[in-house]
């Protein structure tokens, strides 16, 4: 489980994007936030950043 885990490495394509405990990445609202949501919740975050991206 990643929550016990003293440091979490996101990694992005063979590069570390993220790392630090379970709370802080969470609070970061980065890419291990993202993964650690429900699948609705992730699909809308996605729609979301396209409409401000101008549909891309």
């Amino acid at each position: 489980m990643t929550v016990a885990a003293d440091r979490i490495y996101v990694l992005e394509n063979g590069t570390v994007m993220e790392a630090g405990p379970h709370d802080r990445l969470i609070r970061s609202g980065g890419i291990y936030a993202q993964l650690t949501r429900g699948p609705a919740e992730r699909t809308s975050r996605k729609e979301a950043k396209k409409e401000r991206n101008g549909g891309r």
